[in-house]
């Protein structure tokens, strides 16, 4: 395995390079030592903080990886794998000694070989979005030659004037397996996998193209639209001359070129050509393809940062794989699609992508540890620093229990002073109440007394008495008719009745109203009666 590798320490550094090594062997510590001291000067001037983003493309058995930090290209680098990369397990291998070796350290997104995506733009009409991938798998299905289900489908949807736009991306689960299987095993976090013809699509910077990538056995040429890549061709180069190697780049360009073309409008022109990849292999260079079509082919020109002497064309997929990479979909904020008008669609499955910490949690957690970092005054002793973490946790735990209980007993003090409050209005009540009762027997007993008084002092013989609403309803006997008049007449000038009326007198067999007068002498005979004493203002007992 040779390895090539460079590092940007400033925009006038020269690329370092680690030296060729057997095609069975690994780099070693002293062939990458001063590439080391390189790490360690970002680390002293505090790089080491900002998270490095890898990107990685294999291709025609030669592995190029780019490390990026803060949007710059800082380290680059190709590796020669053995056998052609078709080994998984050395693949692997040479992967893992690679990452240990020059201490590339990050978020990894990596490509997917040229012809093994299908991607599919459909228009989806308007329906709720928990069916919306529903119907895009049953829109996927119908266009590929195998079961859904043994597909990996990746989807990006904007909203459009009549439903949705999408762009769908399906790969086959052995292909994505045995792409994403060595760099799993390598240890490699990865984050993200882009189709390399979408990355060469971002990489353009125009949304309408058609892009050249030249490898060392064969080329692909990409026709983009609408920042899309809508068709893709792959042309053999293994065995070909350089003459005819430049005949068949063209005649590729031109078929794919035409699939642009509007067949309305005869003037309208070729989509721009770019050629990327490995410059002049079979001869095929910008110039060699610009006289063949006798076009102008475009330059690349990525607005990134990087050295001058960094090799664009060489590593345009992995540039690309950083765009793509960027134009991401995010939750938090709207981000621009890059050169075309849709997001880019990670096809990554989730069974290979790397678990990362979750940020709440662990900001939640970051600041605890820092809070019981500066409690203990920045000792080193973390032992220290944990028992502190725990005792303030305990005394957070008994704090919010003393606040309960302080809280319970507020509450049961409110409760019993509502209850004492409404005990003592209804005590108030029921004091007034017996209060009212009691004057209302005094008044009636006094009555009673007064009834029963005058009737004995006139030898009147008191044989029934009741309490209505309105008065006492009186009835007895007497002596004569007069002594009843008189007995009658004594009650209202008690004045304690409002009126006393006789209701009927009744001498021996024959009864007859009686004239309500007073006798001044009593007659003789037997004579029984009934009288209503009417009382002034009734007070009757309620159930309030």
């Amino acid at each position: 395995m040779s390895i090539s590798t460079s590092t940007n320490h400033s925009s006038e550094a020269a690329p370092q390079s680690v030296p060729n090594v057997g095609p069975q062997s690994t780099p070693t510590s002293s062939d990458v030592a001063q590439l080391l001291h390189f790490d360690r000067a970002y680390m002293a001037r505090g790089l080491f903080l900002r998270r490095q983003l890898i990107t990685l493309d294999v291709k025609d058995g030669e592995l190029r990886f780019v490390v990026f930090q803060k949007g710059r290209v800082v380290r680059w680098g190709m590796v020669a794998l053995d056998g052609g990369g078709e080994n998984q397990e050395v693949t692997a291998s040479r992967l893992k000694s690679l990452v240990k070796e020059l201490g590339l350290g990050g978020r990894w997104v990596v490509s997917l070989p040229l012809r093994a995506a299908l991607v599919r733009q459909l228009a989806v009409p308007k329906i709720k979005g928990r069916y919306l991938g529903q119907v895009i798998a049953a829109e996927v299905a119908e266009g590929i030659p195998f079961p859904v289900e043994q597909v990996d489908l990746a989807w990006a949807a904007e909203k459009a004037q009549k439903g949705h736009r999408v762009v769908a991306i399906a790969v086959s689960k052995g292909t994505m397996d045995r792409t994403a299987a060595p760099l799993k095993a390598a240890g490699l976090k990865l984050a993200a996998m882009y189709p390399r013809a979408t990355a060469l699509a971002y990489v353009a910077g125009i949304p309408d193209a058609v892009i050249v990538d030249m490898g060392a056995t064969s080329a692909g040429v990409v026709l983009v639209e609408k920042g899309v890549p809508r068709l893709v061709h792959e042309v053999d180069l293994a065995g070909v001359r350089e003459g005819e190697a430049g005949a068949l780049i063209s005649q590729a360009v031109e078929q794919v070129a035409t699939q642009s073309q509007d067949p309305e409008n005869s003037e309208n022109s070729f989509r721009p050509v770019l050629v990327t990849g490995n410059s002049g292999a079979k001869g095929i260079t910008r110039e060699e393809v610009e006289r063949r079509l006798d076009s102008k082919a475009l330059a690349l020109n990525p607005s990134l940062k990087f050295p001058g002497h960094f090799p664009v064309a060489a590593y345009a997929t992995n540039l690309g794989l950083f765009f793509a990479y960027q134009a991401r979909p995010r939750p938090l904020r709207r981000t621009s699609p890059g050169p075309g008008t849709m997001a880019s669609v990670n096809v990554l499955p989730e069974r290979y992508r790397a678990r990362s910490l979750p940020v709440f949690p662990a900001g939640v957690f970051l600041s605890i540890a820092l809070f019981a970092y500066a409690a203990v005054g920045f000792q080193d002793n973390l032992g220290a620093a944990l028992a502190r973490s725990d005792a303030l946790a305990s005394r957070l735990v008994g704090l919010e229990r003393q606040d309960r209980t302080q809280r319970l007993e507020r509450l049961t003090t409110e409760a019993d002073k509502k209850r004492a409050t409404a005990t003592e209005e209804l005590a108030n009540k029921a004091e007034a109440r017996l209060s009212q009762m009691s004057q209302y027997i005094k008044s009636v007993m006094a009555d009673i007394d007064l009834i029963y008084s005058e009737a004995a002092s006139l030898s009147v013989q008191i044989t029934g008495l009741s309490l209505g609403a309105d008065g006492y309803s009186v009835s007895g006997t007497a002596l004569s008719e007069d002594y009843i008049i008189t007995y009658a007449g004594r009650l209202r000038r008690a004045q304690a009745f409002q009126d006393v009326a006789i209701s009927s007198i009744q001498s021996g067999a024959k009864a007859r109203p009686g004239p309500d007068m007073e006798s001044t002498a009593p007659g003789t005979g037997s004579a029984t009666f009934q009288l209503k004493a009417l009382i002034y203002q009734p007070v009757q007992p309620s159930n309030k």
